[in-house]
């Protein structure tokens, strides 16, 4: 079976935990964020600024529109991509993203970059461009994975599971995939996954990435597939209790947010054509008073204007 590429595996790490991802790198901003409401990830709109777009890499990996407090439509987009690699256009990209999600919305964007690349000194964090006294300077956040190092075990004892996605991306960094160490580490970080009390489904998924990040030569993939057939033998009879409360609450909250997502379209629309009925009662009270004057000016000259 082809193994999935790195880049599809920090896609899905920032699709299924975008809000603990938020709360890890940006506890500022996770505060700022309205609970009640439900973000959404902007797939539609990303494959419109990825053919817009004519530089480098393709691939924007997250677009998401995200609901502040303050009701009403107070929201902005969160523009954010993983860079692996050295590439001296990163920072023209990221600009480029930038004002066309802007220019697409008219709305703040905030542009951030996971650097996952093993160059430490590569921090790429702005883009600068001059012609004859008109400047542009663009400048966004980046979070470089290899300052993670020193703290790598508290990251593996964290509850947050975004901290696991770079506790595995940083032990793939130190050990390679035919490397013993790395299998010690594989089997461990796969327990903790159960130690966490997320669903089914979210430690499936971060089972796939971590598959994928720290991939295994084939000799040591058959010994840490052993582990992962003993591991759910003995855990068969309590997974099961362990996740079905927990299903439960997940369907109750993903309806609830269905139900409200419904209604906020429902209420935007509605404001749209409110909008544009007003607009047309606008335009014909102009015409009424544009026919009113024609009709005094054409009287004054003494022409009927009924004939």
């Amino acid at each position: 079976m082809p193994r999935r590429s790195l880049d599809a595996a920090w896609k899905d790490a920032l699709r299924l935990f975008f809000l603990p991802f938020l709360e890890f790198f940006r506890p500022d901003l996770y505060e700022y964020y309205d609970h009640t409401r439900t973000y959404q990830i902007l797939e539609q709109e990303l494959r419109r600024i990825q053919r817009r777009a004519r530089v480098g890499k393709k691939v924007v990996d997250l677009l998401v529109e995200l609901p502040l407090k303050g009701g009403g439509e107070v929201w902005l987009l969160v523009h954010l991509e993983v860079q692996s690699q050295r590439d001296d256009e990163f920072p023209l990209r990221m600009w480029i993203y930038n004002y066309r999600a802007y220019d697409l919305y008219r709305r703040p964007v905030l542009s951030m970059a996971i650097l996952a690349d093993p160059s430490p000194n590569w921090r790429p964090n702005r883009h600068e461009s001059k012609v004859f006294g008109c400047t542009t300077t663009f400048e966004f956040p980046i979070f470089k994975l290899l300052d993670w190092i020193p703290k790598l075990e508290e990251l593996e004892a964290s509850t947050n599971p975004f901290a696991l996605v770079v506790a595995f991306h940083l032990r793939a960094h130190q050990h390679p995939p035919e490397s013993p160490s790395r299998l010690y580490c594989k089997r461990a970080l796969y327990r903790r996954l159960f130690e966490l009390g997320l669903s089914k489904d979210e430690i499936d998924g971060l089972f796939m990435v971590m598959d994928t990040i720290l991939s295994l030569s084939r000799e040591l993939e058959e010994q840490f597939e052993q582990t992962v057939a003993e591991l759910e033998d003995s855990m068969e009879l309590t997974l099961p209790k362990i996740y079905a409360e927990k299903v439960r609450q997940e369907e109750r909250k993903r309806m609830k947010q269905k139900l409200q997502l419904a209604e906020e379209r429902a209420a935007r629309k509605l404001e749209r054509t409110e909008r544009a009925l007003q607009q047309e009662r606008e335009r014909a009270q102009q015409e009424r008073e544009r026919a009113e004057q024609l009709a005094a000016r054409l009287r004054a000259l003494g022409i009927d204007p009924e004939t």
